[in-house]
Formats: structure tokens, sequence, C-alpha cells
């Protein structure tokens, strides 16, 4: 697999698991000579948080697979963040 075919591949099968709604991100990246999928979010921290799979031994179906579970990983531990935030009463007068 090429950059472009790698690059098409991450794009299509992140919008059609919903990354982009659940805040995920996936890029192609050259390390030494071989290509990764790397799928990225910002934590509720602010930090960075990524993953890293070989293009070359990474089909649709697996790459798809761990956007979902990266996808659902970083809603709930949003879903945790907010659910520890005091409910909003109204403006203080």
């Amino acid at each position: 697999m090429n950059y472009e075919q790698a690059r098409t591949m991450a794009h299509d099968v992140n919008a059609r698991a919903g990354g982009p709604a659940a805040g995920v991100a996936v890029t192609v990246e050259r390390y030494d000579r071989d290509l990764f999928f790397v799928i990225w979010a910002i934590n509720v921290r602010g930090l960075i948080e990524s993953h890293k799979l070989d293009c070359g031994c990474t089909d649709e179906a697996r790459l798809e697979a761990h956007i979902r579970g990266f996808a659902q990983n970083h809603l709930a531990d949003w879903a945790k963040h907010e659910a520890k935030k005091p409910a909003f009463n109204g403006w203080a007068a």
C-alpha cells in the first residue's frame, strides 16, 4: 500500500466509523521506511492520545474496529468528565 492509498483508506474508514463526530482523526505517518495509520484524539486533560497501526498489515475491518474502539473510549472519558461537573443553576445574581 502506498501513501495515497493509505490516506484515502484512513479518510474513508474514519468517516464510516464515525470518528470525526467523536473527535477522532486518522492520519498516515512515515516512521523510518514504514507507513502507519495513527489514530488521534485530545483527552479531557487536553493531552493528545494516539494509537499506531502498521499500514502493511492493517485491512479496512481492523482499522475500523480500532477507530470505533478508540472513539468509544474517548467518548466515555468525556462523559465521565461531564458527569463530574456541577449542574448549571442559572446565572448568579
